[in-house]
């Protein structure tokens, strides 16, 4: 919808997209209806004035003690002050006073707590603030994942142009790019994000993948072919995987997915036939997977030999 368009539900549209909008002008309303020192709060806290925003929301509780917004705004206040103890203990008191859990705060915390996560050093955590944003869909927090799309690590620029891909200009370019960084990790994050969010026109990207040097990308590559439509020749791909790859966890990987994948179709053979074989791996691990290859394709003259001989 442009921003030209109205938002006012037109004749004949589902009594959802009515509901939607009743629940979005009652925010608006509701909105009207907070005090101005909370309002007074919010600004200051989205300046990073967090100590003036508890103080903004102190004079409105002296006013207005028991006020949702106000408690919400001081105890948002301390959090994002870095004072996570005593914000959890104002919590205790505002629940107390409150007789229930505030679920509008709970989540206004988590919010915070993920705006942080987008600006620490580490860009393990960064990357990991930006991966659980795109999966909670936290709209709010998009500009800065934006900005994270030019983070000087990989890993975190990669997981932000996946998580804007279909919205942000330039989001796909940079995941282009992207998938050619010397970091595995990245090239990983990028081979996983297209696949899930574009499907099938990924095939030969992600069938690339499959050759990468680094196993973390093969692993993602392997994993990836789930949300392509599956084909026979991806059959003899991942049993070569299966069979030859240097890498366990990809091993493992490629021949759960082509059991999965074959079980019920002609390909189910070449499954069997390399499952019977990799029962008498040396790796556990693979043999137990091969074991379950061989039960998910129906393989029960295979399995009675493989019980007789344990």
């Amino acid at each position: 919808m442009s921003r030209s368009q109205s938002f006012v539900p037109r004749a004949g549209e589902d009594a959802r997209s009515c509901t939607v909008w009743a629940l979005g002008a009652l925010a608006l309303a509701l909105v009207g209806c907070m005090p101005q020192a909370a309002k007074q709060a919010d600004a200051l806290m989205a300046r990073g004035d967090y100590v003036g925003a508890e103080a903004s929301a102190d004079r409105g509780l002296g006013e207005a003690p028991d006020h949702p917004a106000l408690w919400r705004a001081k105890i948002a206040a301390a959090y994002g002050a870095g004072e996570a103890e005593r914000a959890l203990a104002l919590y205790e008191d505002w629940r107390t006073r409150r007789g229930a859990h505030d679920g509008v705060l709970m989540r206004r915390l988590a919010q915070l707590t993920l705006a942080q996560g987008l600006r620490v050093p580490s860009a393990t955590v960064r990357a990991a603030a930006v991966q659980a944003i795109e999966r909670i869909e936290l709209i709010a927090l998009a500009p800065e994942v934006a900005a994270r799309v030019g983070d000087d690590d990989d890993v975190v620029a990669a997981a932000a142009a996946i998580a804007l891909l279909r919205s942000l200009p330039g989001a796909a370019e940079a995941a282009s790019e992207l998938q050619r960084s010397p970091d595995p990790a990245a090239r990983a994050v990028v081979i996983a994000g297209i696949a899930r969010k574009l499907g099938e026109p990924t095939r030969r990207d992600v069938i690339a993948a499959l050759s990468d040097d680094s196993a973390v990308v093969r692993r993602a590559a392997v994993q990836a072919l789930s949300h392509l439509e599956r084909g026979p020749e991806d059959a003899t791909r991942l049993l070569a995987l299966a069979a030859e790859d240097p890498d366990l966890s990809v091993r493992l990987a490629a021949l759960r997915r082509a059991a999965r994948w074959y079980r019920d179709e002609p390909a189910a053979g070449s499954v069997r036939a390399t499952a019977r074989v990799l029962v008498e791996d040396e790796s556990a691990a693979l043999r137990r997977v091969a074991a379950e290859a061989l039960a998910a394709t129906g393989d029960r003259e295979a399995l009675a030999a493989l019980a007789a001989s344990a």
